[in-house]
């Protein structure tokens, strides 16, 4: 990880399955996966530049409640 340069790269990352709790929908999470999320932090211009936040791979499997 380089967040001191800006890049942050993550793989292989699940989702709390509470994480959708504040939405209120009638499904909850059963399964999840998220390939890679990377970030990129410009921390010299974080007042007038955008975080990106990319994520790829995603599968998620839902129930209903």
């Amino acid at each position: 990880m380089g967040v001191l340069s800006g890049n942050v790269v993550i793989e292989n990352v699940q989702l709390k399955p509470n994480i959708i709790e504040s939405l209120d929908l009638p499904v909850k999470i059963k399964f999840s996966s998220v390939g890679k999320l990377i970030l990129k932090v410009p921390w010299n211009k974080l007042s007038s530049a955008p975080v990106e936040v990319t994520l790829e791979d995603i599968l998620i499997v839902f129930n209903p409640i």
